[in-house]
């Protein structure tokens, strides 16, 4: 595969690691609001979604990172933490979320 071929391969891996990214939040919010959803305080469940994209679109892991910080703006971490710690028993967990966003872009 030659250069061009190269560069848009990675541009489509990132359009779709990015329509993931999209539905990881949508389905994020969904889950706070509809009985809780596993978020560490230390930020591990950031990277359990960052892996996940990364598997699902062939992105880097960093990559990934970068692209959900990128989309959530600077404090959406800690925004779905806050608003999930209403909840004490959680039906949902980061592994299940990205396993949907996935299916929900055609990755899976």
């Amino acid at each position: 595969m030659g250069k061009l071929g190269e560069k848009l391969l990675a541009r489509r891996r990132e359009h779709h690691a990015m329509c993931m990214v999209h539905q990881v939040m949508r389905l994020l919010w969904a889950a706070t609001e509809n009985g809780g959803i596993f978020i560490s305080a230390g930020g591990g469940t950031a990277n359990v979604l960052a892996e996940g994209i990364s598997r699902h679109c062939g992105v880097t892991f960093e990559e990934a990172h970068h692209l959900l910080n990128e989309y959530g703006e600077r404090d959406w971490y800690a925004l779905f933490y806050n608003k999930n710690r209403a909840w004490e028993v959680h039906r949902f967990d980061a592994r299940t979320l990205t396993k949907a966003a996935a299916q929900a872009v055609g990755h899976y």
